[in-house]
């Protein structure tokens, strides 16, 4: 989309991956840490959740691979991306949210609303 200062990228991620602001909050909030291990009770007091929205949080986190498992401590993890590529695209998603803090946060709205929608739309009675 031309005239806004969000990559191309980063739309995209953000449109296919990010489903609510808790979870772009939660995401950047453990790639920024200085805190060494994570676990659903910080989170939540962190991002003012439930701790149950944190833990689904912190597991939907580890299973995009984002998170890695602290071995020695059961239900803590630690920001370590998996590859390359999922530590860019959050550095880039940081950097436009430094930037364009409402455009990011008015995406991650329209992309879940759009879903609600799509979802919605699916059990409309039509007429044949």
């Amino acid at each position: 989309m031309k005239g806004t200062s969000i990559p191309d990228d980063v739309r995209r991620f953000i449109v296919t991956s990010v489903p609510s602001i808790p979870h772009l909050e939660g995401l950047l909030l453990l790639r920024d840490a200085t805190v060494p291990a994570w676990n659903a009770d910080i989170l939540a007091q962190r991002l003012y959740i439930g701790t149950r929205q944190a833990a689904d949080l912190i597991e939907a986190l580890h299973s995009s691979g984002f998170l890695a498992p602290i071995e020695d401590s059961p239900g803590n993890y630690r920001y370590e991306p998996i590859h390359p590529s999922l530590r860019e695209i959050a550095d880039k998603l940081a950097q436009a949210y430094q930037t364009d803090l409402i455009g990011i946060t008015n995406l991650v709205h329209s992309a879940n609303s759009k879903k609600v929608q799509q979802f919605a739309d699916a059990f409309k009675w039509r007429r044949d």
